[in-house]
């Protein structure tokens, strides 16, 4: 699946925990999170195709 907006390669990451701010609702992850995301979308891990 690619972006409709840059036509990139989309990836959904699916069950990845984020902190929600209390006064916007704005959600975000942590640094750990972020650090092992960067790690995972680096690395050569199959990812299935839709």
């Amino acid at each position: 699946m690619k972006c409709a907006i840059c036509r990139r390669k989309l990836v959904v990451i699916e069950d990845v925990p984020a902190n929600v701010c209390e006064n916007c609702g704005e959600k975000y992850f942590s640094a750990k999170v972020s650090k092992e995301i960067d790690k995972l979308l680096e690395s050569d891990v199959k990812v299935k195709e839709n």
